[in-house]
C-alpha cells in the first residue's frame, strides 16, 4: 500500500498490508528505472523519483517485491512526476474542421501506456484558445469553441495530475469561412 503517485524530489515509502510475515525473510525490491529506491526493509520500501531521465519520461511506474527463492512477486503501479506530452492530442468531435462563427466540440486526449496495477488517471486538462468563444463543460476534457476569424488556429492543451501541470502540446487547426459547406448532391442524367 502507499500513494498513488510519486511527486517532486519526495520520499514516498510503500508496505505490504494485512498479515505479518513470520517465514518470509528475504524480499528482493525493484523498480523501473523512472523510480530510484532509497531504503529498504523485508517490509516496505522508500523511493523518489529519478529526475535524470531524459525526456521524456515515462509517467507510468512499477515497484515490485519478489521473494527470494519462489516465483512470488507483489506489484505496485505508481504515477511517476507529472505527464508528458507525447500522448496527448486533440480530436475535433462530430466534424473535420473548425469555421468561423461555428461552435466545434474539441477533446483532449491523454494515452500513455500503464501496468495492470496503476491506479485509474486522476487528470485534468488546461487550455489555451485565443481568438475564439469557448464554452466550459464539468470535464475539462471538451470545450466548446466558436471561433472569431478563419485562417491558421494554434491551440494548446496541458494535463494536470496530483504532481503539477505537464508541458503544454500545441496543435494547429485551418479555421474555413463562416458555417460549414453543405455538399450538394450530384445531379442526374
Amino acid at each position: 500500500i502507499g500513494d498513488s503517485s510519486v511527486c517532486g524530489s519526495q520520499y514516498y515509502t510503500y508496505y505490504f498490508s494485512g498479515a505479518s510475515f513470520p517465514c518470509i525473510s528475504n524480499i528482493v525490491w525493484s523498480v523501473t528505472d523512472n523510480l530510484i529506491i532509497h531504503e529498504e526493509t523485508p517490509t516496505s520500501v522508500t523511493v523518489y523519483r529519478n529526475s535524470t531521465l531524459q525526456q521524456p519520461r515515462p509517467y507510468a511506474g512499477l515497484i515490485t517485491a519478489t521473494i527470494s527463492g519462489t516465483n512470488i512477486q507483489i506489484t505496485k503501479g505508481v504515477w511517476v512526476g507529472v505527464p508528458n506530452n507525447n500522448g496527448l492530442s486533440i480530436q475535433i468531435m462530430g466534424a473535420y474542421q473548425l469555421f468561423a462563427g461555428t461552435w466545434t466540440q474539441l477533446k483532449a486526449n491523454y494515452v500513455t501506456p500503464t501496468y495492470e496495477t496503476n491506479d485509474p488517471m486522476n487528470i485534468t486538462f488546461e487550455w489555451q484558445i485565443v481568438n475564439s468563444m469557448i464554452r466550459n463543460y464539468t470535464d475539462t476534457a471538451y470545450k466548446d469553441v466558436k471561433p472569431n476569424n478563419s485562417g491558421q488556429l494554434n491551440i494548446g492543451v496541458r494535463v494536470i495530475c496530483e504532481c503539477g501541470f505537464g508541458e503544454w502540446k500545441y496543435q494547429p487547426f485551418t479555421v474555413g469561412g463562416n458555417g460549414p459547406l453543405v455538399p450538394v448532391p450530384p445531379r442526374g442524367f
